[in-house]
């Protein structure tokens, strides 16, 4: 399963359902496509890499012989630094990470994937063998040792597991954001301070509830969770700690 949103040139006013980035709407208008009067285009896998759409002025052929004035970039991998890279090349000007270089794009007319999930923030992880059965917690169990992980980075490998809590901290209920986990794929990026690390994951990788109320959890040591269904696609560069917070992003 891909993931992939629909895009139009629009110098007009903002679509209602769609976010609008310079002359571009981006997304799927609740008024539907027909009645906004404009060519909407599919945009490339999300999946595959992080894309950058843009306005081409001077058009070009699409694939139904109508004019396309959108155009779109891939990166090669869902990471940081090739995501970067690409900004850089577009902008002709180094950024010191990925967010300097989305607030650039952005400003300048460029949509991009990167970044423009759904967050929330409020989020502890807990030094704990155990899943996240309060608000607020994530938990990285180690079956391997019986034990806990405070390492992201081991997410995804055999018999290290991952659960997170249907309420953050605060006692919000996050299930809008975190139901993005389910039946779908994407990337999943916690981040603590200037800590981060990103996840891809299948559309069959995370399950909820069962046995673990209120918890979205990826188990294939306890619960038989699909082997390699979820993967680090940009390394964290070290340990979590329990005491900052973490902010959860899904795209």
């Amino acid at each position: 399963m891909s993931t992939s949103r629909t895009f139009a040139y629009n110098t007009g006013s903002a679509i209602e359902g769609t976010e609008q980035v310079g002359n571009l709407a981006v997304g799927i208008p609740t008024a539907g496509f027909a009645s906004t009067g404009l060519k909407w285009w599919n945009g490339p896998d999300e999946d595959l890499g992080y894309v950058v759409a843009h306005q081409k002025l001077s058009g070009q052929a699409g694939a139904d012989g109508e004019i396309a004035y959108v155009g779109f970039w891939r990166t090669s991998a869902l990471t940081n630094e090739s995501f970067i890279s690409l900004a850089e090349k577009i902008a002709n000007q180094s950024f010191t990470g990925g967010t300097e270089a989305k607030t650039w794009l952005n400003s300048n007319g460029y949509w991009t994937s990167y970044g423009g999930g759904s967050s929330t923030g409020d989020y502890y992880l807990l030094a704990s063998y155990s899943p996240a059965d309060n608000n607020g917690e994530i938990t990285f169990p180690n079956h391997n040792a019986t034990n806990y992980s405070l390492n992201p980075n081991t997410v995804g490998q055999s018999g290290y597991a991952i659960y997170i809590n249907q309420f953050d901290s605060t006692n919000n209920d996050m299930v809008t954001i975190l139901d993005q986990l389910l039946g779908r794929s994407g990337t999943l990026t916690l981040t603590q301070g200037s800590n981060s690390v990103t996840y891809s994951f299948t559309d069959n990788a995370f399950s909820y509830g069962g046995g673990y109320n209120f918890q979205y959890w990826w188990d294939d040591g306890m619960e038989s969770s699909p082997s390699g269904a979820i993967t680090v696609t940009s390394a964290a560069s070290g340990n979590f700690n329990n005491v900052d917070p973490i902010t959860i992003t899904i795209t």
